[in-house]
């Protein structure tokens, strides 16, 4: 994302940074210091930005008193001064505003009036679009630039109301999803962004991203993409060619990156099912990612046997029947909630 032309009202509408605000995570601190490290003269922005997002969120507890000073400094500053018609002698006591915490939040907010009007409307006229999927479900979504989303379940997709000429496309993702995205002759650029702090940017291209349980997943199918990693010790950039698979850890750990039969990672959005080698673990990840039930191996050793197949990813009961007759196993519902896997 170019942050570059931003100023302070660009940045307290941007559900990045406010995210990174009203919930600070080591990747979000990372990404933000390196930032203002190459743009320091952005600092003032972003601290105003900041300060105007906890405000308006009802936190400003957040805010530090010598905080609230500047800002009461800022708005004295910027109101006209009274000059009396002659001098009386009188001693002039200045009123302790900072005594009165309620009374500079007040302050603060006229100050910021214009710049919280304008987030305020941009929110609540042009508030973002969420598509989201429930277990077992799945979505194919046309987005205004003609760009396809496939949704696989358990996701959500955020969107803005509309998208401006000449600034990045960016998409927020929970879950997993595969994007077919446009290519502008603007060059205009496609950015998604995960709730690790991933960034994935494309100009037009076909890819299959996956933020789940402990790891995020990025598996290109054609074209070029660029991925963002901001992590606590480093901010790294990977470039991925089609047939590349990379993995992130959503902690320490190393981020690999190996060339994969992409089919395994993106035959879901047409609802088919690829194994090759599969252990019944990935499968039963796989399950409960997508389907909402918790996978019970009543012997552990099971889960580590595989399976080639390819399948039809129809109902929940017909894949649990498929997996049942390859494998020779006893796998049931037990429940709403539970999948039992046994030895007949």
């Amino acid at each position: 994302m170019d942050y570059s032309e931003y100023d302070v009202a660009d940045f307290a509408a941007d559900d990045f940074f406010i995210q990174w605000v009203k919930n600070p995570t080591a990747a979000g601190n990372q990404f933000w210091i390196k930032w203002l490290a190459d743009n320091p003269a952005k600092q003032e922005a972003i601290q105003e930005a900041r300060k105007l997002v906890v405000i308006l969120s009802g936190d400003e507890d957040k805010i530090q008193d010598w905080e609230l000073d500047e800002i009461w400094q800022k708005l004295s500053e910027a109101r006209a001064p009274y000059t009396p018609a002659e001098t009386t002698g009188a001693k002039v006591i200045p009123l302790r505003f900072w005594q009165k915490r309620a009374t500079l939040v007040a302050a603060a907010l006229g100050l910021l009036l214009l710049v919280a009007g304008f987030i305020l409307s941009k929110l609540v006229h042009n508030p973002p679009v969420e598509y989201a999927t429930r277990y077992g479900e799945r979505r194919t979504i046309q987005l205004p630039d003609s760009s396809v989303v496939v949704l696989n379940a358990n996701s959500s997709l955020t969107v803005p109301a509309e998208w401006t000429s000449g600034k990045p496309r960016e998409v927020h993702l929970k879950g997993e999803a595969y994007f077919s995205v446009s290519h502008k002759l603007n060059n205009q650029k496609f950015i998604v962004y995960t709730s690790d702090g991933i960034q994935v940017e494309v100009l037009g291209t076909a890819f299959n991203v996956s933020d789940r349980g402990n790891k995020s997943e990025v598996v290109l199918a054609s074209g070029k993409v660029r991925l963002n990693i901001a992590r606590t010790g480093e901010n790294k950039q990977v470039i991925m060619l089609p047939g590349e698979l990379v993995e992130v850890p959503d902690k320490a750990g190393t981020i690999t990156k190996r060339e994969v039969n992409t089919a395994l990672y993106t035959s879901w959005k047409d609802n088919k099912l690829v194994f090759d080698n599969t252990s019944l673990r990935e499968i039963a990840t796989m399950l409960e990612d997508d389907y909402g039930y918790t996978v019970v191996f009543r012997d552990t050793t099971l889960a580590d046997k595989e399976i080639t197949a390819y399948l039809d990813a129809g109902s929940l009961d017909d894949i649990l029947v498929t997996l049942s007759e390859t494998l020779d196993m006893k796998i049931t519902r037990e429940n709403k909630k539970t999948i039992m896997i046994s030895n007949y």
